[in-house]
């Protein structure tokens, strides 16, 4: 027995030994790393794609590192910062908030090349900035340790072919983004000038006939004709001015504007072309409420909506109001005092408005149509803030 426990005493050392150098010398795969800058690249929908690539990177580096990984990156318009993180995680209560206030009180510490190591509430954090190319806020890795942090050079041993891989996918994407966003403008553009050039001149053409039409039978008490010409005259002009609205959609851009100011923009054109008296109430939005990479949608379903009250509600007044709601996301309500609207029956319509349903689904929006108490309609968008949870 005595031999036995000299013979393990022998071996024991050995043996941790072997399991430490084992730990030290485990690297995740960097092949999986150059896929995944690719995969990236080629990502239409970051907010889809990363969770589920982050899901094996996870995994790794719990069985390496004993500690869960998370990516800060920042919106294009506002810079913002957006927590991404592998399905297979849940971020303690208050985490990702504690995480963007890390990032936002030490973005100056790019000279660091070991990282960043901090206390958490829960445990211990090393962060790198990912680089995202020339003139673009840096986006950042986060590790979060239950336990005191490992020694900084074995934590960059596994972080530095993934920061790599990470910041190279990301330039890329934007690259690609802007890419194709200047290639759906050139095209919207193209073809609002195909729509001027064409449609909008001959249905001009038909409104000054009809219109000259509709005179003569007044002026000659063609009653017979009167009612249809009339008709042709007020759906020619319909079509003229709906075709016009068409081309300025075409054309319609941000430029430069955040979006309370391009809406505040577009109410007082509304105004302009109406009789309708409209009011803009957004005292209690916050600037940091308004400003997110959806702004043009969002700003297109207001438009169609502002277009319905002026040529559908036969309203006299009308208000839109701004403001955050309880869980901090954007509210904007567009209320008339016009005759109201049926969202259940077919009307010549509806196409538009399935069209403002569709945008506000694309930007994970919701958006009601609903009677105001007394009279007219009120249109409810609710933008939710843009965070993975």
């Amino acid at each position: 027995m005595i031999d036995k426990l000299r013979l393990w005493g022998g071996f024991l050392p050995l043996l941790l030994s072997s399991r430490r150098n084992h730990q030290v010398s485990y690297k995740p795969p960097s092949s999986d790393y150059s896929e995944l800058a690719l995969d990236i690249a080629m990502s239409p929908d970051l907010s889809q794609t990363l969770p589920v690539l982050i899901n094996s990177i996870q995994n790794d580096f719990k069985r390496a590192l004993g500690c869960d990984l998370f990516l800060l990156l920042p919106n294009i318009s506002n810079n913002e910062l957006t927590v991404y993180h592998a399905t297979s995680v849940s971020p303690l209560p208050g985490q990702t908030n504690q995480l963007r206030y890390h990032c936002k009180v030490n973005t100056g510490f790019e000279n660091n090349p070991a990282g960043l190591q901090m206390t958490a509430s829960e445990g211990t954090i090393h962060a790198e900035q990912i680089a995202l190319g020339t003139g673009n806020q840096p986006g950042w890795l986060m590790l979060t340790f239950p336990n005191p942090l490992p020694r900084s050079e074995f934590i960059k041993r596994h972080t530095s072919p993934l920061n790599k891989s990470l910041s190279r996918g990301l330039i890329a994407w934007q690259q690609q983004q802007s890419s194709i966003e200047k290639a759906i403008s050139s095209e919207r553009q193209a073809h609002a000038a195909e729509l001027h050039d064409s449609m909008a001149q001959v249905l001009g053409y038909m409104r000054m006939r009809t219109a000259k039409l509709a005179s003569l039978c007044e002026e000659h008490r063609y009653e017979p004709l009167k009612e249809l010409a009339d008709d042709l005259s007020t759906q020619a002009h319909s079509a003229y001015r709906q075709t016009r609205e068409l081309i300025v959609n075409s054309r319609l851009s941000m430029q430069g504007c955040t979006l309370k100011e391009a809406i505040y923009k577009s109410v007082q054109e509304f105004e302009e072309r109406s009789g309708i008296v409209f009011e803009i109430d957004n005292r209690t939005l916050n600037a940091t409420h308004i400003t997110s990479p959806d702004d043009l949608q969002i700003l297109y379903i207001v438009r169609e909506a502002l277009s319905n009250i002026v040529r559908h509600s036969r309203a006299s007044h009308a208000r839109v109001i701004l403001l955050p709601d309880k869980n901090r996301c954007l509210l904007i309500k567009i209320q008339d005092n016009g005759t109201g609207i049926s969202t259940k029956k077919g009307r010549h319509d509806s196409f538009g408005l399935k069209i403002m349903q569709e945008r506000a689904h694309r930007i994970h929006a919701r958006l009601e149509i609903l009677p105001r108490l007394g009279n007219g309609t009120s249109v409810e968008l609710t933008v939710p803030r843009r965070e993975l949870k």
